[in-house]
């Protein structure tokens, strides 16, 4: 990528031309949802005359009074299907009275879809700026706002975005470090009618550049210190502090009023990027309504109001730092801002310093804290990671303790469970909140199952996102319409025409209706560090190596500890492949340096091209190449911090790479640890 150096960059707009890097779209295989023991499970079906119905085999569970939730004793296999011609529910073993309980009680738990606001979230806002405008707005490490101070700034901006084009469903990419100016940017883009994307600038510059080629972006809002890299990702780099609002060009060209660029409740209100299993991060949008929505919805229960004071510790790859943002602007609350060098070294004091009174954070993260020293806090929000008892013990009777669960696709959040009778009911997903909930069959979402089945969540309501950013086949695969049972309803309450998604989590319903986390449906897509990741996009990555054969990414579970990265590799024209069996060590000294990459005539990262022709290499370099190829082109997260290198995969009996036989293989086998 060209690019130009910057040696004052403050209150400047750098402008350039941006070349397009190409990009490898294809699709990896898809891979197949394993089930454990299979057990006959109550399902539903409410097919048309010409459809078909199943039920699957999936794990074992009860009903609610111990008994076998069995509604049929049909099991089917994807070969193995039965047409149902009349389109009536599946006969049960006990009789038609317990299928229609079980609906019944489906039903009653999701009888309505939520209410659907229509508003655009900066009208929220400045209803938050009218009513209190002296009151603190943002509190952070390198400055404080009112409400009045924000939105005059933000007002001022969104002027010169107009100006720019900015508009309905035109993205603008924030880069910045943590600070009180990112809200300003937030605040500005939205008020000029576009839509925000936070960048972590942390992250390599390759994978920033990839999104910004996604969003199409023609500027970008950054902080002085991303003033550089920021002038590299987009045509036009504009720096926000002081100097920027305070100059005399600025206060000439502008008045201070928005161009005419209104948004819609409709229009988009931010995109947030995850991991995508193609090697491309995968773009999720978000309007204004289903934010709006959300916002209504989930407020009081998440304890959100003019007295909140939320401590804005998400890393800006992470939606909830969006949430936090956003909540705390239209509850009347305040933004307490950490710089990054206190998020991730002195998290105590900078809590306590900022008075902060409610954390959302993983439960990973509460473990380095101390309730005992945050006299402050007095609602904690668990979410990001699976919750279990011993993670909530020792905040039990100290704080307000809330569990939260949500696929970015639908907000970032969809379930919240804020009423417990103690820690064991804590881990529990609690219900949807804006959003109905429904379990169906994982591989076939026209079969409703009944409580005390596991099967996939589908999410329903005004929280439902618009879809995947440049992907209509994705978004057509994940964002299903008017399922059948849906449509049909039951005999005492009405059906409805929806949207919803399909998370690909499997949970149960507990006995009242909430819900219990039990997998993910792909064992491809994992979460880690409260992140969700693809393990797919590693493989990718490892693959455009040009001495790598096969690449496979797994998570490892590790007793007591936290689960890990790790990966699997054979590789070409390596030198002493089969002896250098104990020459394992660190490779963070080359994985911390610069790394540059050429790209051969497949696209592939090249290192080792010698006339064109590869030379031996040993096995030590093609472990510091691999680790620094993925710490260039990854967010850190999603480095492995082992690879091996192996003569060959093992297969299972399909002839397909046995990816458990490497996991529990690991600790017999010589590897290479890398950043950590």
């Amino acid at each position: 990528m060209s690019g130009h150096g910057l040696s004052q960059v403050h209150g400047q707009e750098l402008t350039r031309n941006v070349s397009k890097p190409p990009f490898n779209n294809s699709l990896p295989a898809t891979m197949p949802l394993r089930n454990g023991t299979a057990s006959k499970e109550a399902c539903f079906s409410a097919n048309g005359s010409t459809g078909t119905t199943r039920s699957t085999e999936i794990p074992s569970t009860t009903a609610s009074n111990g008994s076998p939730a069995i509604v049929t004793q049909k099991v089917k296999t994807d070969h193995d299907r039965e047409p149902h011609s009349n389109g009536e529910l599946l006969k049960p073993a006990s009789g038609d009275a317990a299928v229609a309980k079980h609906l019944e009680q489906i039903w009653e738990w999701n009888r309505t879809a939520p209410k659907s606001v229509e508003r655009c979230v900066h009208d929220l806002i400045n209803e938050r700026v009218r009513a209190q405008p002296a009151a603190p707005a943002v509190c952070a490490w390198d400055g404080e706002l009112t409400y009045s101070e924000l939105d005059g700034l933000a007002t001022k901006l969104a002027s010169r975005l107009g100006r720019l084009g900015v508009g309905p469903d035109i993205f603008v990419p924030l880069c910045f470090e943590k600070s009180m100016w990112t809200t300003v940017a937030v605040l500005g883009v939205i008020k000029a009618g576009g839509a925000f994307v936070l960048l972590d600038p942390s992250l390599p510059e390759q994978r920033l550049q990839v999104i910004v080629e996604q969003l199409q972006a023609k500027i970008i809002i950054s902080s002085p210190s991303n003033g550089e890299v920021s002038s590299r990702l987009a045509q036009r780099a504009i720096i926000i502090d002081w100097e920027f609002f305070t100059s005399t060009e600025f206060n000439i060209i502008d008045d201070g009023v928005p161009q005419s660029h209104p948004a819609s409740p409709a229009s988009l209100l931010y995109a947030v990027f995850t991991s995508g299993s193609t090697g491309m991060p995968k773009g999720v949008l978000i309007t204004n309504t289903n934010a709006a929505s959300a916002l209504y919805h989930q407020a009081e229960c998440m304890r959100m109001n003019k007295n909140a004071r939320i401590f804005d510790f998400a890393s800006y790859t992470f939606d909830v730092s969006v949430s936090n943002v956003l909540s705390a602007l239209t509850t009347g609350g305040c933004l307490c801002v950490p710089s990054d060098e206190d998020r991730k070294d002195n998290l105590e004091q900078s809590i306590a310093s900022l008075e902060a009174n409610i954390l959302d954070i993983t439960p990973s993260m509460a473990q380095v804290l101390s309730p005992d020293r945050l006299p402050s806090v007095n609602t904690v929000i668990f979410g990001g990671e699976a919750l279990h008892p011993t993670d909530i013990k020792r905040w039990w009777g100290k704080v307000n303790i809330i569990h939260i669960y949500g696929p970015c696709e639908c907000t970032p959040t969809s379930t919240i469970n804020y009423s417990m009778a103690g820690p064991d009911e804590a881990v529990h997903m609690g219900k949807g909140v804006g959003l109905v909930t429904w379990i169906v069959d994982p591989e076939d979402h026209e079969t409703l199952l009944a409580p005390g089945c596991t099967g996939e969540l589908l999410l329903e309501g005004p929280l439902v996102g618009r879809g995947y950013l440049n992907d209509d086949a994705k978004t057509a695969a994940s964002f299903i319409e008017d399922p059948e049972w849906l449509l049909r309803g039951t005999p005492t309450k009405p059906g409805r025409r929806g949207r919803l998604y399909k998370t690909g989590d499997l949970v149960q319903y507990t006995n009242n209706g909430c819900l219990k986390f039990v997998g993910r449906k792909q064992a491809a897509q994992v979460k880690i560090r409260g992140q969700r990741l693809e393990l797919g996009e590693i493989e990718h990555t490892l693959r455009n190596h040009v001495r790598v054969d096969e690449a496979v990414a797994a998570l490892q579970h590790q007793e007591g500890q936290e689960s890990r990265i790790v990966s699997f590799v054979t590789v070409r024209d390596v030198d002493g492949i089969d002896s250098l069996t104990d020459n394992g060590g660190e490779c963070k000294s080359h994985c911390d340096g610069e790394y540059t990459s050429m790209m051969d005539h497949r696209g592939r990262t090249e290192q080792s091209l010698n006339n064109g022709k590869l030379q031996k290499t040993s096995r030590q370099e093609i472990h510091n190449e691999l680790f620094g190829m993925l710490k260039a082109q990854l967010p850190l997260y999603m480095v492995p911090q082992v690879i091996e290198i192996l003569d060959r995969m093992p297969l299972n009996r399909n002839g397909k790479i046995d990816r458990l036989a490497l996991v529990k293989g690991l600790e017999s086998r010589t590897s290479v640890r890398g950043p950590v």
